[in-house]
């Protein structure tokens, strides 16, 4: 393995680059980033690279907080082993109608550790998609992250490309 996941620290990024995504398209300033990805429901897209080096794309349920971007999955599943290779992902997430708008960007990313936050984050995510934590199909995401069997990940972007 060429490189490796590192675990998550509770540190504040500084403003991160913005990018306009296209010309002659309003671009989101970071404020607007950040309503944008805490209010949404929409699945963020994760792309990577493949062990046979073939691009993939993983749709995900995420959580937004501290300028940071989570999500959970399986401790031994194809992204945690893609993500042993390269601790770099490119990200998306985008409204399915009119009005258009977007965030897009590159993110380097860590496993959280600390068995309470990834609990918590995990709730977080649970709720957001799911409205809350009642149901059998949540307590047992739940049970997985406290178990292990699942895992937190936590994006932290490099920059953003957005579109409004």
């Amino acid at each position: 393995m060429s490189a490796s996941i590192s675990m998550a620290t509770s540190k504040t990024s500084p403003t991160k680059k913005i990018l306009n995504a296209m010309s002659g398209v309003p671009a989101m300033d970071e404020s607007e980033i950040r309503k944008f990805l805490q209010d949404g429901s929409i699945p963020l897209r994760l792309a990577m690279i493949e062990k046979d080096g073939d691009p993939v794309i993983y749709p995900v349920w995420f959580h937004f907080e501290d300028d940071r971007i989570y999500f959970f999955t399986g401790k031994n599943s194809r992204k945690v082993g893609n993500l042993s290779r390269s601790n770099r992902v490119y990200f998306c997430i985008d409204s399915e109608g009119q009005p258009y708008k977007g965030v897009k960007g590159k993110a380097s990313v860590a496993i959280v550790t600390q068995v309470e936050k990834a609990q918590g984050i995990a709730g977080n995510i649970i709720k957001k998609y799911l409205g809350n934590l009642n149901s059998s199909y949540a307590k047992t995401m739940i049970d997985g992250v406290k178990s292990g069997k699942e895992i937190v990940v936590e994006l932290d972007p490099v920059y953003y490309s957005t579109w409004d």
